[in-house]
């Protein structure tokens, strides 16, 4: 850098028949231009997001979970053939929420064996429906971070009446 500013500047001192004013503005002008082309190639590339799993901050339903189980317990419909089966557990239920709270990519990540009884579709169904979250920060930066939900579906006891 140096050695271009003064190469341009004995340059600029030749040319003695142009107003000063104009030498000291080509000089700073090339100077500055120099400067920001050499910051430009310096800067790292941005890559895609990545999805994360653990951050400074996690997402949370708007409301924190005492509201999330809430939502859940007034969205979730026993499906009627997993209670004419008596088929009941624990459904994960896996989940993008985006850098805006949206919820996306939602899935199972691990149900039951065999006949869930419609159980997968309903816990999809019911995070699918979810209201925005708050997103999850990383480095003060809001980002796309995974998360698992267990819904656990179980049928009542009709010996505690």
């Amino acid at each position: 850098m140096l050695k271009l500013t003064k190469m341009l500047f004995q340059k600029a001192m030749s040319f003695t028949k142009l107003p000063t004013t104009l030498l000291l503005t080509v000089l700073v002008v090339t100077t500055s231009f120099y400067a920001c082309s050499n910051e430009a190639t310096e800067l790292p590339s941005e890559e895609p997001a990545e999805l994360i799993n653990i951050v400074e901050v996690m997402p949370e339903f708007v409301g924190g979970q005492e509201a999330m189980f809430q939502y859940i317990g007034k969205e979730v419909s026993y499906p009627q053939v997993a209670r004419d089966k008596g088929i009941e557990g624990t459904v994960y239920v896996g989940f993008t929420v985006t850098k805006t709270g949206e919820i996306k990519n939602v899935n199972i990540k691990r149900g039951f064996k065999g006949n869930d009884g419609g159980c997968h579709e309903e816990a999809m169904r019911v995070v699918r429906k979810m209201p925005k979250w708050t997103p999850g920060t990383q480095m003060g930066k809001t980002v796309d971070v995974m998360y698992t939900l267990p819904l656990k579906f179980k049928l009542e006891d009709k010996s505690d009446n």
